[in-house]
Order: structure tokens, then sequence, then C-alpha cells
């Protein structure tokens, strides 16, 4: 049929085209295959009538099990499936995420890593805000003055009240100031932890889904 073929497949096919005559004439008798044909012909109809039953029957036989095999791949593969969602169910429950965890550890990752530039800077701002003759000294200075000249004159009331807000709220900025500054921890042990933790996220993420809610959805 103009396709390349092994040997054996052109000897098979060859015995029902050809019959070798000559020295190995009898060669044809020696298959096992013809010799059986021989003798179910020699045995009569009746006997090729159990034959074709049982090539039936036979072959439904071979079809049933070929289906009992196709099931029980089917049963093994969905044990090897099951396997692996209870293994991703135990990873995703095992880490304890929750939404937004990934962008609470973004954002403490960039202070920590920052620390001391944070704490420079606080500390600048406070210095500026409540130094000795800086801001809130000079808010003071300007709300008692301004106080001093609304005792005299009642338009400079309302100026008076507005700089004695700002000087308060100025003192209370400081005083936050100064627990920020304090508050900024340099601490390498706990930026280790928080980097290890932000690489498990992304792990999940890569297998399951991009974000906490898109994992925690497949686990679902």
């Amino acid at each position: 049929g103009g396709q390349l073929v092994p040997l054996s497949t052109l000897t098979d096919l060859g015995a029902d085209l050809v019959e070798i005559q000559g020295q190995h004439q009898v060669q044809r008798l020696s298959s096992p295959a013809a010799q059986l044909a021989f003798l179910d012909r020699f045995c009569g109809a009746h006997h090729l009538q159990h034959l074709d039953r049982y090539r039936a029957v036979h072959a439904e036989l071979r079809s049933v099990r070929s289906r009992l095999e196709r099931s029980e791949e089917a049963a093994r593969e969905r044990e090897r499936e099951k396997d692996l969602l209870a293994y991703q169910v135990r990873e995703i429950e095992g880490a304890g995420l929750r939404p937004g965890e990934a962008a609470d550890l973004k954002a403490e990752a960039a202070r920590l890593e920052h620390a001391e530039r944070l704490r420079d800077l606080a500390g600048t701002a406070v210095e500026a805000l409540a130094g000795e003759g800086r801001g809130a000294d000079a808010l003071r200075a300007a709300a008692a003055a301004t106080g001093q000249a609304a005792e005299l004159d009642r338009v400079a009331g309302d100026l008076a009240r507005r700089l004695a807000t700002l000087s308060e709220e100025a003192a209370d900025l400081a005083s936050t100031l100064r627990d920020y500054a304090e508050g900024v921890d340099v601490d390498p042990v706990r930026l280790e932890v928080v980097s290890e933790r932000q690489g498990a996220i992304r792990a999940l993420e890569r297998k399951y889904g991009e974000g906490e809610e898109a994992v925690l959805e497949f686990l679902a």
C-alpha cells in the first residue's frame, strides 16, 4: 500500500497473497493458524457455527476486559488526583494565608529595609518642629502675641484662636513624631522573617493563582 512496514507484517500479508510453489511448497501447512483453519473446516458446518459463537463471546470478553482495565485505570487516576488535591489543601491551609497579608508584608518590609533612613528623617522633622526656637516655639510666640492683640482689638481674636490651635497641634504633632521615630525598629531578624514569608506567599501564588484571594478561592 505504499507504506513502510516491518518484515513480519509483510510476511503476514504475503501469506494471503502469494502461494509459494517449489521445494518448500508445504511451507503454509507448517503454520499453526493454517493447520487450525483446516481442522475447523474439516469438523463441519456445525462446528463452524459453534466457532462463530465462541468468537463473538470471546470478542465481547475482550471488550469487557478492556472497559474494566480503563475503569480501573480511571479509578487509579482519581486516587492520584485525590492525593494531589489533599496535598494542595494541606499546603495552603498550613500556610495560614489571609487576604491582604502580602500588602501588609510589603509595607513592613519597606519600613524595615529603610528603618535607619526613616528614623533620621523623623528626627529631622522633630528638630524642625520642636527644636529650641523652631516651629512650635515660633507658633507659641505668635499665638501669645495675637492673644495680646485680641485683648486690644476684637478683629485679632480670630487670628489668635487659629494660632492657638496651630500651636497646640504643633506640640501634639511633635510628640507624635518622637513616638514614631522611637517606634521605627532596625531589626534584621524580623526583616528576614518577613522576606521568607513573602517568598512562601509568592510560591503559593505561582501554583494556585495571583493574589491571596485567588489562592484561597482555589482552596475552596
